[in-house]
C-alpha cells in the first residue's frame, strides 16, 4: 500500500471517529419511567426573590461555618436543551445564596459555574437536580454546559453579581 493509501486511510478513521463522538454526545436517551414526584419543574416559573427557604442538597458549596449569608435566597428555575438554556441571565446580589433547580428537558446536560464550584449531574431527559450557592464575590461568571462541545456550540449565559 502507498504512502496516499495509508494517510487516506487514516483520515477517513479520523473523520469517522469524530462523527462517533459528537453524535453520541447528542443522542436523545429514552424517557425516564419512573421519575421521583415533584421534581416536574415548570418552564414558565419566574424567579422567587426573597424566600427565607434554606438551601438543601445540591453539589455545590454551602454557606461558611459561623454563619449565614447576609443575602436572600434567590431560587431560578432553568432547562437544558440541545446548545442552549430556557435562561440566557442570571441577576443576584453578593451575599445572596442561590438555588438553581435545573432539568433536561432533550438531552444529556448539565449546569456549571466553576467560580462558586457548582455543578449539577449530568442529566438524562426529563431529570432535574437542584443545586445550592452562595453568590460570595462581585463580577460576571459563565454557567454553562460541560457534557461534549455543548459549550462550545452555545450552551451557556451569565451569572451576574452586584
Amino acid at each position: 500500500m502507498t504512502k496516499n493509501g495509508i494517510f487516506t486511510i487514516g483520515l477517513i478513521l479520523i473523520i469517522v471517529l469524530a462523527a462517533i463522538l459528537f453524535l453520541a454526545g447528542e443522542q436523545e436517551p429514552a424517557p425516564i419511567e419512573n421519575e421521583e414526584p415533584g421534581t416536574n419543574q415548570s418552564m414558565t416559573t419566574p424567579p422567587t426573590i426573597g424566600t427565607t427557604t434554606p438551601p438543601q442538597g445540591g453539589s455545590a458549596t454551602t454557606p461558611p461555618q459561623g454563619g449565614t449569608p447576609s443575602g436572600q435566597t434567590r431560587e431560578f428555575t432553568i432547562s437544558g436543551k440541545p446548545f442552549e438554556f430556557s435562561q440566557k441571565e442570571i441577576t443576584v446580589n453578593r451575599g445572596d445564596t442561590v438555588k438553581i433547580n435545573f432539568r433536561s428537558e432533550n438531552g444529556m446536560h448539565d449546569f456549571v459555574v466553576d467560580e462558586f464550584g457548582a455543578k449539577t449531574d449530568t442529566l438524562q431527559t426529563g431529570q432535574s437536580d437542584t443545586i445550592t450557592f452562595v453568590a460570595d464575590k462581585t463580577g460576571t461568571f459563565e454557567y454553562y454546559c460541560s457534557v461534549g462541545n455543548h459549550r462550545a456550540m452555545g450552551m451557556k449565559g451569565n451569572l451576574i453579581v452586584k
